[in-house]
């Protein structure tokens, strides 16, 4: 992975960690207005779990070809 990408996703990382933390706080708040809204917060969390989960495959994926940072360092 090239610095820009490793870059990128690093900033898109923190990015969802930042959103999940927000909106897990509102649900866990209990402000949803109804149950399909509650479905809606919750699906949103899980949208950004999986994307969260493909960048770290993504990462793992060019490390072990050998073009990932920590394959570059050694």
């Amino acid at each position: 992975m090239d610095a820009y990408s490793n870059f990128l996703a690093r900033k898109l990382t923190e990015r969802i960690q930042e959103q999940q933390r927000s909106r897990l706080r509102v649900l866990i708040q209990g402000v949803a207005q109804d149950f399909p809204d509650y479905k809606f917060r919750a699906g949103y969390l899980q949208a950004l779990t999986d994307v969260e989960n493909w960048i770290g495959e993504i990462n793992a994926e060019e490390d072990d070809q050998g073009r990932g940072p920590i394959a570059r360092a050694s």
